[in-house]
């Protein structure tokens, strides 16, 4: 490793226990020392979020300055299963006009500012757009993914 810290790997967990206890600007305040940290020393820094993709809390608004404050969103699982879970309950909750609304979705469903992976995207997508089925849907949604995975992500500050 290089004195100014180049290949130096953090992992940052106090900002999730933070986030756990409801604790958010604090956990908000300590990412922005460590983004000032980081920018000094030059070293990748991973933090762990228990957030619920499904809960009311994932929304744009409640997670602006928490998505501002990292380069990546990073899923817990990456196979497609919270995808599937989602596009199957917008399969049943809206019916013949999901169609419409796929291609709607498809050409505006990432936040230009912040760099999500597609299934957290359509979330966020759904909850902004699409108040009155977002809760039936991401309810079935919620459903169908848990049998296998636990939806929490992880966000990855990385060195510019």
């Amino acid at each position: 490793m290089s004195p100014d810290g180049a290949g130096l790997r953090i992992y940052g967990e106090m900002v999730g226990v933070l986030w756990k206890a409801r604790q958010y600007s604090l956990a908000i305040q300590l990412e922005q020392f460590w983004n000032r940290l980081v920018a000094a020393r030059q070293f990748n820094l991973f933090c762990a979020y228990p957030i619920d993709v499904f809960d009311d809390e994932f929304r744009i608004d409640a997670l602006d300055a928490l998505l501002c404050a990292h380069t990546h969103l990073l899923p817990t699982g990456s196979n497609g299963d919270l995808e599937a879970a989602i596009n199957r309950a917008m399969d049943e909750v809206l019916g013949p006009r999901v169609e419409s609304l796929r291609l709607l979705i498809k050409s505006n469903y990432r936040p230009s500012w912040a760099v999500l992976p597609k299934a957290e995207a359509i979330v966020l997508w759904l909850r902004n757009n699409l108040h009155e089925d977002a809760d039936a849907i991401l309810s079935r949604a919620r459903q169908y993914y848990r049998s296998s995975y636990s939806p929490i992500a992880s966000l990855e500050n990385q060195e510019g």
